[in-house]
């Protein structure tokens, strides 16, 4: 089995797919689990050429999974962690820029630690992450950091939304989390995840995987955010709402969640009771 699954998410970006996989090449030669990496293409014009693929191939555990047609983003994440086979899953965005090294780093860290108390209901990795732009080939940073904590963290499910109170969009973030799968798959099975599948969904994901545990928080921003893509912004908080998607109903069953999506209480609890019952265990 392998100890984690780096999914990568694209659709018409084979440039930034080369430098993805090439960093991912470099820095997974010495690293200590057996990891897989899978390319999720989402009917793409351009692609890997065959030399490519094979080359990869040769490097690393790669594989990808081509769609025939474009599914959106959303399916594709999900298909992302569906099709994953490692203990862990991160789905990364393709345009980020990622610094893998200090990242596998401190997940080897989280690893050792894993059979310790504190440790074992860990089931979340959160990257802290800047934010950029690109103009004429130069990167121009906004915000050097997302989340202002000073150190890393491991968090209660509490302590860890009450970091995205007024910052939605720092949840919505696809490419911060790495989620430990042992039991988010099983609650990830559920039709109506794909049924309801919107940009949503990354919202909803994270605050099932921290549903009664803990996670750990790297305060280090690891990950270069280029603004312009599918998550940069804070979406509106209507669109929460145009479905009754899985996220708004647990939210309506845990105070921090609706604090920290700035959600009026009546108002979700009224999509809950009209939504299909779940649990999330």
């Amino acid at each position: 089995m392998y100890k984690l699954s780096i999914c990568i998410i694209t659709r018409n970006r084979v440039n930034h797919v080369r430098s993805l996989l090439d960093n991912l090449a470099l820095e997974l030669r010495d690293f200590s689990y057996p990891v897989e990496v899978i390319l999720l293409d989402n009917a793409s014009s351009e692609c890997l050429n065959p030399e490519e693929v094979t080359r990869y191939q040769h490097l690393i555990n790669f594989r990808i999974i081509y769609h025939e047609s474009n599914i959106g983003v959303a399916q594709n994440y999900l298909a992302a962690l569906s099709n994953s086979a490692g203990e862990w899953c991160w789905v990364l965005g393709d345009d980020d820029i990622y610094d893998f090294k200090k990242i596998l780093k401190i997940f080897n860290l989280v690893n050792c630690k894993s059979a310790h108390d504190d440790f074992i209901r860990t089931s979340l990795i959160h990257i802290n992450h800047s934010h950029f732009v690109e103009e004429d080939d130069q990167h121009i940073v906004l915000k050097e950091k997302v989340h202002s904590i000073d150190s890393d963290a491991l968090l209660s499910e509490t302590d860890f939304l009450e970091l995205f109170v007024g910052s939605i969009g720092s949840l919505l973030f696809v490419s911060s989390n790495i989620f430990k799968m042992t039991h988010l798959r099983s609650r990830l099975k559920a039709n109506y995840l794909h049924a309801y599948a919107n940009n949503c969904i990354c919202l909803s994901v994270p605050l099932i995987a921290i549903h009664n545990s803990r996670a750990y928080v790297i305060s280090e921003p690891l990950i270069k955010d280029r603004l312009g893509g599918s998550w940069s912004a804070d979406n509106p908080q209507e669109h929460v709402f145009r479905l009754e998607l899985p996220c708004s109903i647990f939210a309506s069953q845990n105070p921090i969640a609706i604090k920290a999506l700035a959600i009026e209480n009546s108002r979700l609890r009224s999509f809950a009771e009209n939504s299909h019952c779940w649990n999330c265990e």
